[in-house]
């Protein structure tokens, strides 16, 4: 399982997390690439970084990365 966290558009100002299975990320990859999505795996680790400008921090995957890093929100 892999956790996309796509970034807040103009059309929606909040980030959006997907869930998706190994099939689907795989051949989502370059479309999550091109949106800017953070992909985190089922570890919470993050496996494939957005796009960001040196001021936009990365968002945290919901409860993976406080699992995984014990970093609660």
């Amino acid at each position: 399982m892999f956790t996309a966290v796509m970034p807040p558009t103009p059309s929606r100002p909040d980030p959006v997390e997907l869930l998706l299975c190994g099939h689907h990320f795989r051949i989502s990859q370059a479309s999550l690439r091109a949106a800017g999505a953070d992909v985190y795996d089922k570890d919470g680790l993050l496996i494939m970084a957005g796009a960001r400008t040196a001021d936009t921090p990365h968002p945290k995957a919901g409860r993976l990365v406080e699992t995984a890093h014990g970093d609660p929100d």
